[in-house]
Formats: structure tokens, sequence, C-alpha cells
């Protein structure tokens, strides 16, 4: 999978600062529901954090497999060009 240069955008999209994946799950065969979420800080007077669903997406798998790996190399792509040192794997961070 590749980037695609050209896409229709009619701005009606929502936006969310996305902090991770809360799950994937297979609906179907060969078919993913991808939970993104936020942390947020609740309103109360707690100063405690939750974490909020904000997003939903379903792929197939070898379509979420691809598009991860297009997201890799545009991402190393981009530091590249910037002089930024590549992408270094640590022992323990996954």
């Amino acid at each position: 999978m590749k980037l695609v240069q050209e896409v229709v955008d009619f701005g009606t999209v929502a936006e969310a600062f996305v902090s991770g994946i809360a799950s994937i799950t297979e609906i179907a065969p060969g078919v993913l529901r991808v939970a993104f979420y936020s942390t947020r800080e609740r309103d109360d007077e707690s100063g405690r954090c939750e974490n909020v669903i904000v997003d939903y997406q379903i792929w197939s798998v070898q379509q979420w497999l691809d598009a991860n790996v297009a997201a890799t190399k545009a991402w190393k792509d981009m530091r590249a060009m910037r002089g930024q040192p590549k992408i270094v794997h640590a022992a323990g961070m996954h």
C-alpha cells in the first residue's frame, strides 16, 4: 500500500487527538474493528485522567497491515528529510 496522492475531503469528518489504540477486535473473518482512545483530564477537581474512545475504524486485516507499513515508511522518510536520526528500537520498547 502507498499513500494516495489525490483524495476528496468534504471537511465533514471530526478531528480528535488520539493517544493510542484501545482495542483491535476481529468482527468477522479478516475484518478488524480498531478502537482509538484519547487520554483526557476529568472535568471534576480530582485531577485524574480517563481514557475515552474517540473513533472506531473498520479495516480488512491485509489493508491494516499494509497501511501500518506505509505509515512507518512515510514517517521514516519525513524524519530523514528533516535530517533527524532514524528510528531506533531499544530493548524492551515495543
